[in-house]
């Protein structure tokens, strides 16, 4: 199953020919410096560049680009690779995370559901933070359960190790890891585990974690946290805003983007029908959810916490729920496979792995429809080939890189050593972003801006 995510989505990045979208064009463009220096300057110059990066994201994911860049060259679509990686480490470890709460079954279902979900599916062939967010998250889960199990030393290691570099790639990772972690943290002191072992575990986890986030937080703190003020409650964050704030059509307006684009309606039917099962297990006094009682309480906290978090925030960028997908995923594996075993057999649990990989298929790799050519019901969207970020490759030629080439010609004949040029209009396709990134992959002096 592994494979055949990798491989489709290889093939889609392949054929998907156009230029980046504007926090992807400045990721790309911090990244090609980052290489740059340490290329002509060496890791002194580059830790020091390293450290200044970005000033108000977290610049990890400009560093993960590098190794593909040196083995197979630099541009684009080396860098769109990063995701190959964390597809095989979100898809083993979510595996393996199944396996210990709910079966291997389960599990693998969990990856099948996870993988074809519309949102994770689409960040997977883009070069943002999401899929690595999401893949840093499910490996925090493992290591807590296996802590949880009593391998305190080396998960206490792995979790200070994932902790700095989740806030090293978004600082918002304790949103997803916050509340699960303190939970299994609580519950751990109340049964009987020594407050001296759990004290020594956070330690480790602090001692790893703060040197790695301090690479970059030291000298940026300031900034970042008044970034993540503006970008979630100033006016950039009512740029994404979709309306009032408590206002129940605002609310049903986002709910329904991640059911359509996030989730999909087909997950959606999967989870109303085995939320109705449930349900009726829990008036015959029957736990029917496939996961292990101890772990169920960690599964909702997952899930259920940031989604109330991100529901009333100001900025509703439907991205933001990547990385609690995987909770959902898991659920519905583990209640599901213990549905169909009941029912139908492993021929039920193959049936619904089949419409999952073929619904993907469709909004993957698709012949183009006309436009209204979906299938909906009471606006939930059951079959489209376009659901935001999932769509089929878009295989079009644009002129940017003409463009750069043009202006550092003409600067050239003028004798202009560092032109900056002022961009009248910004287009998701042809904008100062994406061009920067061109000059800054031609290691041009040209600067643009809107």
């Amino acid at each position: 199953m592994i494979a055949f995510f990798v491989i489709t989505t290889v093939v889609w990045v392949k054929r998907d020919s156009v230029p980046p979208l504007w926090d992807q064009a400045q990721y790309l463009q911090e990244s090609e410096l980052l290489y740059h220096v340490l290329r002509q300057h060496g890791p002194v110059a580059f830790l020091s560049q390293f450290s200044e990066t970005l000033r108000t994201k977290a610049p990890l994911i400009t560093v993960l680009p590098l190794p593909f860049y040196f083995f197979l060259g630099e541009d684009q679509l080396s860098a769109r690779y990063v995701n190959v990686v964390f597809i095989v480490l979100a898809s083993w470890y979510l595996f393996r995370l199944g396996e210990m709460v709910a079966g291997r079954r389960a599990a693998l279902l969990s990856v099948v559901i996870l993988n074809t979900f519309p949102l994770v599916a689409g960040m997977s062939r883009q070069f943002l933070v999401e899929y690595g967010l999401m893949t840093l998250v499910i490996l925090w889960m493992y290591y807590l359960v296996r802590w949880q199990r009593g391998e305190e030393r080396g998960s206490s290691w792995a979790l200070g190790l994932l902790l700095g570099l989740g806030m090293l790639l978004k600082v918002t990772f304790p949103l997803y890891v916050g509340v699960p972690t303190a939970l299994m943290f609580a519950q751990e002191l109340r049964k009987r585990r020594p407050r001296a072992a759990a004290l020594g575990s956070l330690a480790r986890i602090a001692v790893i974690a703060v040197p790695i986030a301090g690479t970059w937080y030291f000298k940026n703190w300031a900034s970042v946290f008044a970034f993540v003020v503006q970008g979630g409650f100033g006016h950039e964050a009512r740029e994404y805003s979709k309306g009032d704030l408590f206002s129940l059509p605002t609310l049903s307006a986002y709910w329904l983007d991640l059911i359509n684009f996030g989730m999909g309606g087909y997950a959606l039917v999967l989870l109303v029908v085995l939320a109705c099962w449930v349900g009726v297990g829990l008036r015959r006094g029957e736990n029917r959810s496939g996961v292990a009682g101890a772990h169920l309480p960690l599964l909702l906290a997952w899930w259920v916490v940031p989604w109330l978090a991100l529901t009333f925030a100001v900025n509703k960028d439907i991205r933001y729920s990547v990385p609690y997908l995987p909770a959902l995923a898991l659920l519905l594996g583990a209640g599901w496979e213990g549905l169909t075993r009941r029912r139908f057999g492993i021929a039920g649990l193959g049936l619904i792995a089949a419409v999952s990989i073929l619904n993907y298929g469709y909004y993957s790799f698709g012949s183009p429809r006309p436009a209204g050519g979906e299938l909906r019901a009471a606006g939930l969207i059951l079959l489209s080939q376009n659901l935001m970020w999932a769509h089929p490759p878009t295989p079009e030629t644009w002129p940017n890189e003409s463009v750069v080439r043009w202006i550092a010609t003409d600067a050239a004949k003028r004798g202009i050593a560092q032109p900056h040029v002022t961009v009248l209009f910004s287009h998701a396709r042809l904008s100062a972003h994406n061009l920067n990134y061109l000059a800054a992959l031609r290691e041009l002096p040209i600067q643009f801006s809107t």
